[in-house]
C-alpha cells in the first residue's frame, strides 16, 4: 500500500511539473523545488519520452514488408554470389554461444541465432524459425523470408536500442542544460545579477521540457527539425528567466 501511494504521489508530482514547465510564467515556483526532484523529473520524463520513442520505431518496423516489395519491385531480376572460405565456427561467446556461424557445416547447434551453410535459425523465446540461405543470393524469390528477417532484427535490437537512446539522451541534454547555465551565471555575475548557478541549471531542467519531448519522439520519426527543438528550449529558458518572480 505504501509503495502504491508512493508511487501514485510520484505521478502527480511529475504531472503537475509537466504541465507547468510549459508555462514559463511558473518557473519560479517550479525552480523552488530540490535539485533531487527535478533530477528525478528529468530522468523520468527521458524514459518515458524514450519509451515512446522505441514504440513509434516499431511502428515503423511494422512497415518493413510493404517497403521491402517496393524495393524488390524495382527489380526484374536480381541475383547476388557470395564467395567464402571458413576453417573453423565463429561462437559469440565462445562459451554458451548466443550467435555461431558455421557456414563449413550443416550441423545445428543451441545458439539463439544460428547461420549454416543452408539455414538462418533464431529462437525467441518459446519460438523458433529457420530461413533458407538462398534468400541472401535470390532476394527476388524470397522476398518473404527477407522481409521476415528484418522484421526480427529490428525486434532484436529494440532493448538496446532502448538503452542506447536513453544514455545518448541523458548525456546530450544534460551536457545541454548544464552548459547553457554556466553561460548565463557568467553573463549574470557581469550584469551583476544575483541568479545562483544552481537556480539557473533548475530552469533549465524545467525549460528543457519541450525540447525533449519533440526531439526524442522524433528519433522515432526521424524529420528534419534542424535546431527548432534548442531554439525553443533557449526561447522558453530566456523567458523562464524573465518571469521567474512570477509562481502559478
Amino acid at each position: 500500500m505504501i509503495l502504491v501511494n508512493g508511487f501514485v504521489m510520484i505521478e502527480n508530482n511529475f504531472i503537475k511539473t509537466l504541465v507547468r514547465s510549459l508555462n514559463p510564467l511558473a518557473y519560479g515556483g517550479l525552480s523552488s523545488q530540490t535539485l533531487k526532484g527535478l533530477v528525478q523529473y528529468f530522468l523520468l520524463l527521458l524514459v518515458i519520452s524514450g519509451a515512446l520513442a522505441v514504440l513509434i520505431s516499431i511502428l515503423r518496423i511494422v512497415s518493413i514488408p510493404s517497403s521491402i516489395d517496393s524495393y524488390l519491385g524495382s527489380f526484374s531480376s536480381l541475383e547476388l554470389t557470395v564467395n567464402y572460405t571458413m576453417e573453423k565456427p565463429i561462437l559469440i561467446p565462445e562459451k554458451r554461444p548466443l550467435v555461431s556461424i558455421n557456414l563449413a557445416s550443416n550441423v545445428p547447434d543451441k545458439a539463439f541465432i544460428m547461420l549454416n551453410q543452408t539455414m538462418l535459425t533464431y529462437k525467441w523465446l518459446f519460438f523458433k524459425h529457420s530461413y533458407s540461405t538462398n534468400a541472401f543470393s535470390e532476394p527476388l524469390q524470397y522476398s518473404s523470408e527477407i522481409k521476415g528477417l528484418l522484421i526480427f532484427l529490428g525486434i532484436l535490437i529494440l532493448p538496446l536500442m532502448l538503452v542506447a537512446i536513453f544514455i545518448y539522451l541523458i548525456l546530450k541534454f544534460s551536457l545541454m542544460i548544464i552548459l547553457l547555465g554556466i553561460i548565463t551565471f557568467i553573463v549574470m555575475k557581469i550584469i551583476k545579477n544575483k541568479f545562483t548557478l544552481l537556480k539557473l541549471v533548475k530552469i533549465g531542467i524545467i525549460a528543457a521540457t519541450p525540447m525533449i519531448i519533440i526531439d526524442t519522439l522524433n528519433i522515432g520519426w526521424n524529420f528534419n527539425l534542424f535546431f527548432i527543438p534548442q531554439i525553443i528550449f533557449i526561447a522558453v529558458y530566456v523567458m523562464g528567466i524573465g518571469f521567474h518572480e512570477e509562481g502559478w
